[in-house]
């Protein structure tokens, strides 16, 4: 049912992008998207014990969490993990940073605690 209802999104948001509104179709399609994937996955785990008791779901279900565990035990996989996590840290180092130095302006502009540039002297 989600599928139906959240279908129509992708030809709204191409639509959308056809006629210039960039922004607008790629927010419609990333919003849409982003439902569907929620409300399926609720589905699925309100459904789960009920649609495991259907023989050729659960061995295809099977499967597909033997290829999962099989890809994550990948080197490309492992090696993903650790350049998301660099990044992650990097766009967090990057934010600390810049909040940090936001915060050492006083009211009036003026830096405390930091030197001024060679062009402000």
């Amino acid at each position: 049912m989600p599928l139906i209802i959240l279908e129509p999104v992708k030809p709204v948001a191409a639509y959308l992008a056809a006629t210039g509104q960039m922004l607008g179709g790629a927010m419609t399609l990333i919003i849409g998207e982003l439902l569907k994937l929620v409300l399926v996955e609720r589905l699925f785990s309100l459904t789960r014990y009920k649609l495991m008791k259907i023989p050729t779901f659960a061995w295809a279900y099977g499967k597909f969490r033997q290829a999962k565990a099989w890809l994550e035990a990948t080197q490309a996989w492992q090696t993903v993990r650790s350049l998301r996590r660099a990044a992650r840290d990097c766009v967090a180092h990057l934010k600390g940073t810049i909040a940090h130095r936001f915060a050492v302006f006083d009211g009036q502009g003026n830096a405390s605690g930091i030197s001024k540039p060679p062009w402000a002297a």
